[in-house]
């Protein structure tokens, strides 16, 4: 019974003692919110429910309730259990801090640390699509020493990495599979000779284009020449002037080729050291070396890094998604006003109805809280490694179990016992530290791993801790951290933590002392989710600092798109000049919204609503008869309050209309009834076929 009322509904109140349920009335509810709020019901010693109240009959035997302590969450209750009226609103984002949980008759456990603090009361259900991560893949040389093609090739299949490449030489293969740009000379030169001035633009505008555009940067291979030239500045070649102008916040993977011999040269040791000192931005990988066996004059190529550097592609790609498929409850202030943390008895059962509720097995199995979840084998979790007989495959496993239980001294000791040859931590593993907040790890793999805490270089941790996880905690980390005193960010935090319903993060930023980044999406996402909350911390934040310009942008079409009610209201009544009144007409239209179509209209008036002969293609492509049943009421003045007054006629073109008709949605059998009941004939003549008619 319990899970076909959480089936129906976010906002549900369970009984402390007797598990009876209700749930919150509109006035109570919290839009878009997965908390669950528990009543704690007036009972009596005997378990009597006083008449009115909302528990059902059901109930656990006193023998089942076996207590747990819980501290720091806020709750209020009285030690003769007497209690009135109390509400306890449990967060689950994750463990910050250990506390205990302690159960009369099971081991110890953890819960959430930071519930009693005061933010935002909103979480997110929608999921942002991930997006895929722009590779550019780049080879200088020859086709025989160059795997720019096979990187591509062997990638062109993953959904997520979408690719491009700059070769010397290029081939139809490569050509077919993906963009592929001829890495051309740029050399200025006397008129004839060198590259013509509009050339020469239209290759800085490439490269400029191809910088803002890619997240990964992978050259396999650079030769000797153009490493030496790439670390004195120049950029006579394309890829070298996408080199001189990359974005180092984002990371390159650079292969060198070159001989054997080149190879071992001293001016090669220094050049690739200076990369390992200051040009942390590039990782080197291992070198596709050639040399001459003195028989003829084909060279012998050797590179066993292929699988090496796919990998990490990979990982990159997971890592950019990450946080995409993340709920987050975000935490209510429960703190009592004098700020003292009360103590109250729960029983092990509710813990398990909380965590099978919210679908969190990683937050249950950190807790230690028995549930009947099942592993997200989808997640990367698994029993096994996925190959035993590989070590670090093996370590790489046992790393993020260790990271599950958020013990920061197991997870240390984890990471100084790392194989020489680990490099990445995986896209679980990083998940895992955002999740639980682990800021102690964070700074140990920052003081004794650097080459594993490179994965948190650029603008990972700000982007992932604000518009993904909430995690006001790891931007405070972030902000003190001496390994990122360039502070490098970008709108994407902003607009992301908008997007979740994130107000905290918001209020961290503002607060923060840095320039503020953020574009039209940050509004726009939050009108279509329904968060109001964000779009009044908006308005509150222009208001007090009036260098913070809002960008409405196309908010009021987002929430006429996704039926926001609310939102137009509030765009309506907030005296904000949200612009497009003009399309929403139409945008709801198109997307099936009938409630938002007449609450427009009783917004703006019958006389006042603004559409086109065109209003109707929509509704009939996608087959919304409610919508069009609508319009009709609307042009016969049937809806409610018009008492038959006509204000504007509807028009369309049966041309436009059997055009929509012909490559419906749905069932077309029903529109082309509700159009032939409705007025529209076939076989018309080509002049009547154009004319304007009316609904």
């Amino acid at each position: 019974m319990i899970d076909q009322i959480m089936k129906q509904s976010r906002h549900l109140q369970l009984c402390f003692y007797c598990s009876g349920y209700k749930e919150l009335n509109d006035k109570n509810r919290i839009p878009h919110c997965y908390k669950i709020e528990i009543e704690i019901c007036p009972h009596n010693e005997n378990g009597h429910v006083p008449p009115g109240n909302h528990c059902s009959n059901k109930q656990l035997p006193k023998a089942q309730v076996q207590e747990q302590e819980v501290e720091g969450t806020g709750l209020q209750a009285n030690s003769d259990r007497d209690i009135k009226e109390a509400i306890i609103q449990l967060s689950v984002t994750g463990i910050v801090e250990r506390q205990r949980l302690r159960y009369n008759s099971g081991p110890s456990a953890s819960i959430p640390s930071r519930l009693g603090q005061n933010s935002s009361t909103a979480s997110i259900h929608e999921i942002h699509k991930p997006r895929k991560l722009r590779l550019l893949v780049a080879a200088n040389g020859s086709k025989d020493v160059a795997r720019a093609q096979s990187i591509a090739v062997r990638l062109s299949r993953e959904s997520q990495i979408q690719t491009r490449a700059i070769v010397d030489d290029m081939t139809h293969r490569l050509a077919h599979e993906i963009i592929v740009l001829q890495n051309r000379s740029l050399r200025r030169g006397p008129p004839g000779e060198g590259t013509s001035s509009k050339d020469f633009d239209a290759a800085q505008h490439q490269a400029f284009e191809l910088v803002e555009w890619a997240d990964l940067l992978v050259i396999a291979p650079l030769d000797a020449d153009n490493l030496a030239k790439m670390l004195h500045g120049q950029s006579d070649t394309l890829l070298l002037e996408v080199l001189r102008g990359w974005d180092v916040s984002k990371r390159i993977l650079l292969v060198p080729g070159m001989s054997t011999h080149q190879w071992e040269n001293p001016v090669t040791k220094r050049q690739i050291g200076k990369l390992h000192r200051k040009w942390g931005w590039i990782r080197v990988m291992q070198p596709i070396l050639w040399h001459y066996d003195g028989t003829h004059a084909k060279r012998i190529v050797e590179w066993e890094g292929f699988n090496e550097v796919v990998g990490i592609i990979k990982n990159q790609a997971d890592l950019l998604s990450l946080g995409h498929d993340v709920d987050v409850a975000i935490q209510q202030g429960l703190l009592p006003n004098n700020g003292q943390k009360t103590q109250t008895i729960l029983p092990p059962e509710l813990w398990s109805i909380i965590l099978e509720y919210t679908n969190d097995w990683e937050l249950a199995q950190a807790l230690g809280v028995y549930t009947k979840l099942e592993m997200p084998t989808a997640q990367g979790w698994r029993l096994e490694p996925r190959n035993p007989s590989d070590p670090l495959q093996v370590f790489v496993h046992e790393l993020e179990w260790t990271l599950l239980t958020a013990n920061t001294t197991a997870i240390c000791k984890k990471l100084a016992e790392a194989p020489e040859n680990f490099h990445d931590l995986s896209a679980l593993a990083t998940h895992l530290i955002f999740k639980f907040a682990l800021r102690d790890v964070l700074s140990y793999m920052e003081a004794n791993c650097p080459h594993i805490f490179k994965c948190f270089d650029g603008k990972t941790i700000p982007t992932k801790a604000s518009a993904f996880y909430g995690r006001t905690d790891i931007l405070d980390w972030w902000a003190k951290s001496p390994s990122f005193l360039e502070k490098q960010y970008d709108a994407e935090a902003m607009n992301g933590a908008s997007a979740k319903g994130f107000v905290h993060v918001l209020e961290w930023w503002r607060c923060s002392g840095l320039p503020l980044k953020y574009t039209e999406a940050a509004m726009e996402q939050a009108s279509s989710k329904g968060h109001l909350h964000v779009l009044e911390w908006w308005r509150e934040a222009s208001l007090q600092d009036p260098s913070i310009v809002l960008k409405p942008g196309r908010s009021l079409l987002g929430a006429a798109q996704w039926g926001q009610l609310a939102v137009i209201r509030w765009w309506e009544e907030s005296g904000i000049a949200a612009g497009h009144h003009e399309h929403v007409c139409k945008m709801a239209s198109r997307s099936g919204q009938v409630e938002v179509l007449e609450l427009w209209r009783q917004l703006r008036g019958d006389d006042n609503l603004q559409f086109d002969s065109q209003v109707l293609c929509d509704p009939t492509f996608h087959s919304y008869i409610d919508v069009l049943d609508w319009w009709k009421k609307y042009a016969h003045g049937e809806l409610p309050g018009m008492e038959g007054r006509i204000a504007k006629r509807v028009e369309y073109k049966s041309a436009d209309i059997e055009e929509a008709l012909d490559d419906s949605l749905g069932d077309q059998k029903r529109v082309r009834s509700w159009w032939a009941d409705n007025g529209l004939s076939p076989g018309l003549g080509m002049s009547e076929w154009m004319k304007v008619r009316y609904l």
